[in-house]
Order: structure tokens, then sequence, then C-alpha cells
């Protein structure tokens, strides 16, 4: 959980107290002498709903946070002066790809300038 995001560890954290909550209203609400119209299908769903969507939003961070990193670690590698480092995902269609694609631009044009200052120390 330590590369997580706030926002995602802030709903993993209150997952099982949103769970617990809708139990506890459905036993003590849904009595069967009240009509309140819940069934036993529409009591789950929410607590199903939730679930689905919650292990949705924590594979799509977990997947964005994963990618994140190993940008992270190839900028890290190239301030700390390899050049050569490859930059992957340059061909994605979204912001980490512009990304990816602006670091490709500034680890290139930072080679050439180390080129040319090591062929102008030559001289």
């Amino acid at each position: 959980m330590k590369y997580l995001s706030i926002p995602l560890k802030l709903s993993i954290a209150l997952l099982p107290a949103v769970l617990g909550l809708w139990i506890v209203t459905v036993i003590l609400f849904a009595r069967p002498d009240a009509d309140l119209g819940l069934t036993t299908g529409t009591a789950l769903f929410g607590p199903c709903a939730l679930l689905l969507v919650s292990a949705a939003a924590i594979g799509i961070g977990s997947r964005l946070s994963g990618q994140i990193r190993r940008l992270t670690a190839i900028v890290q590698r190239i301030a700390d002066g390899d050049l050569d480092a490859a930059v992957p995902q340059a061909d994605r269609r979204d912001e980490l790809g512009r990304m990816t694609e602006a670091l490709e631009a500034i680890r290139a044009n930072a080679a050439n300038l180390a080129a040319t200052h090591a062929a102008w120390q030559e001289t």
C-alpha cells in the first residue's frame, strides 16, 4: 500500500466501514413486518455493486500507479546521468504517452548536448 494514492488508500480503509453500515442498516430496518420494498436481491445488490466498483477502482489505480512508478524510475536514471536509459510506453495515446514522448525528447536532447560537449572538449 506504500505506492497507492491517498484517495485510493482512503477508499480501501473505508470499504469495511461502509459494508458494515450497509449490513447493519439492512438487518435493523428490513424487518419481515416492515414494507420497505427490500428484497434479498435488493439488499445484496448494494454491497455487491460497492465491492465491484471498489475492485475496479483498486485495479485501475494499481495499474496506473505501477506505470507512473516505472516512469519515475526512468526519470531518476536520466537525472542521474544515464542518458542511454530506454523510455518505454511512448506508443500510448494518453497523458502518460505524452509524458513519455516528452521525456524521450529531453533524453535525446541531453544525449546530443553531452555528445556535442564531449566533442567540443576534444578539440
